[in-house]
């Protein structure tokens, strides 16, 4: 089985945005497919869920497609006390190796994410684009998840790859 470890923009996309279940119904079915078929797990943290939850009431969002993917997908929430000690010690880390203070405290979600990812064994899905830099460098600027992942070799990716591999 394959773990995947979603981001909030991930789940936005498609449950949302781009992947909706009203005109992409095979990609739905084929991933609850392999859910059920337990070739793939799904697993956000609570951070990320709470994120989520305050964008699709921000944005108007129909709640039921979230609820429907967390249940039709068998969605496993992490609770934070899973990770919060490993999450700290990610932030310390990283302040300790990068210029990014404010990055770092205002990104509790996405960390609680590689953090999750990085027990679990699982690849982070994100809608974000990684950087030429990496996080050390000294132009870099701001912390985003594939960065991250690079930098601690985490495998990281968009939706495509996921789809190329359950066959849609």
């Amino acid at each position: 089985m394959i773990k995947y470890c979603i981001d909030t923009n991930a789940i936005l996309d498609l449950c949302y945005r781009y992947y909706p279940s009203s005109i992409f119904s095979n990609i739905w079915d084929v991933l609850e497919g392999n859910v059920l078929s337990r070739q793939i797990k799904i697993i956000i943290s609570q951070h990320i869920h709470e994120e989520v939850l305050g964008r699709v009431t921000l944005m108007n969002y129909d709640k039921k497609i979230l609820d429907d993917f967390l249940k039709n997908f068998k969605v496993d929430i992490i609770s934070k006390e899973d990770y919060e000690t490993d999450l700290a010690q990610l932030q310390a880390e990283l302040l300790d190796i990068t210029s990014l203070n404010s990055s770092i405290s205002k990104n509790a979600d996405d960390l609680s994410n590689i953090c999750v990812a990085r027990k679990e064994s699982a690849t982070i899905i994100t809608a974000e684009q990684r950087s030429p830099l990496n996080i050390t460098d000294k132009g870099y600027n701001r912390l985003k998840i594939p960065d991250t992942c690079r930098h601690y070799q985490l495998d990281c990716q968009n939706w495509v790859p996921l789809f190329e591999y359950i066959g849609v």
